[in-house]
């Protein structure tokens, strides 16, 4: 598997998610990654290629919902927070014209900052950003989970473009389902 690392949209370096983790936790930059700060949450895709060894496990296409509920960068934030109360959901993905994820933005953060009212989303983005591949091993994103403190990620296909959203609540349905229940929520 590799993670790619994005830069204002730019391909800095692939890596695999061991040394992605380790160039977020330390405090020195590795040699391979000038362009890249140190210690920065840098955009990123993981992207596992088919083989032999990974065919039968388990990928984020698997577990992912499809139904996302998205905004552009100019929705406002009362909007955002009418759209995500009128779906019933928690997450809302930010997307550009080109339907390339931008953020994933939790209801908490929309409603946390009574400053913001009146302010669009665009306020919330931050400069870098991950995403995964729908081939993406579901283990590794549950490690993407821990190590990031994240509580949804963006799901892309192979040109960046939004398929799908995968949340905590996705994987811990995997915890209680046998493998051939299906859960409704």
């Amino acid at each position: 598997m590799s993670f790619v690392i994005f830069q204002n949209g730019k391909v800095v370096s692939n890596c695999n998610i061991e040394q992605h983790i380790a160039l977020y936790t330390s405090s020195k930059q590795p040699e391979h990654l000038p362009s890249v700060a140190h210690n920065s949450k840098a955009r990123g895709y993981i992207d596992n290629k088919d083989s032999t060894d990974n065919r039968r496990r388990l990928r984020a296409s698997h577990v992912m919902s499809t139904s996302v509920v998205t905004c552009t960068p100019q929705t406002s934030i009362e909007q955002a927070i009418t759209i995500l109360n009128n779906q019933d959901f928690s997450h809302l993905v930010v997307v550009n014209d080109e339907q390339k994820p931008l953020a994933v933005v939790h209801y908490n953060q929309l409603i946390k900052d009574k400053n913001l009212a009146g302010s669009t989303i665009s306020c919330l983005l931050q400069e870098d950003f991950s995403a995964v591949s729908s081939s993406a091993l579901v283990r590794d994103i549950a490690t993407l989970f821990i190590k990031f403190k994240n509580t949804a990620l963006a799901v892309v296909d192979e040109k960046y473009l939004l398929v799908g959203i995968i949340s905590q609540n996705d994987l811990m349905g995997l915890l209680v389902s046998s493998p051939h229940q299906q859960i409704t929520v």
